[in-house]
C-alpha cells in the first residue's frame, strides 16, 4: 500500500514538472491537489495548450467533461470580466485537470469542438 501511495506521489510530481517545464510560457499558475491539477492559462495561448494536451502521450488527456462560464461584473475594468473553466480528465492517470482562462467582452474565444466533440 505504501508503495502505491509513493508511486502516486511521484506521478503527481511528474505531471506538475511536465506541465511547468514544457508550458511555462503559456501558464500563469499551477496548483496541485489530490487527483487534481488546477492551471491558470494565459488567454492568448490557450488553444495551443489544448492542442498539445490532446496529443500528449504522457498526460493522456482524452476527455473534456465540462465547460464552466463565469461572469464577474465587478472586474470589467481589469480586463477579466469573464472566466472559462475547462474540466478535462485523464482516465489512464486518474487525474482531473481544471484549466482556467480569463478574458473580456472584446476577446474572441476559439471553440475546442474540433479537438473535443463534447465541447459542441
Amino acid at each position: 500500500m505504501e508503495r502505491l501511495i509513493e508511486n502516486k506521489l511521484k506521478l503527481i510530481e511528474f505531471c506538475f514538472f511536465y506541465l511547468e517545464k514544457l508550458l511555462f510560457k503559456f501558464i500563469n499558475s499551477i496548483i496541485l491537489k489530490p487527483n487534481t491539477v488546477l492551471v491558470n492559462l494565459k488567454f492568448s495561448f490557450f488553444y495551443y495548450v489544448f492542442i498539445f494536451l490532446k496529443y500528449s502521450f504522457i498526460l493522456k488527456i482524452v476527455m473534456l467533461l465540462d465547460i464552466i462560464a463565469i461572469d464577474h461584473p465587478d472586474k470589467i475594468l481589469k480586463g477579466t470580466k469573464f472566466e472559462l473553466v475547462y474540466v478535462l480528465v485523464s482516465t489512464v492517470l486518474n487525474f482531473r485537470f481544471f484549466f482556467k482562462i480569463f478574458f473580456n467582452i472584446e476577446n474572441l474565444v476559439i471553440s475546442l469542438s474540433s479537438l473535443y466533440p463534447s465541447a459542441n
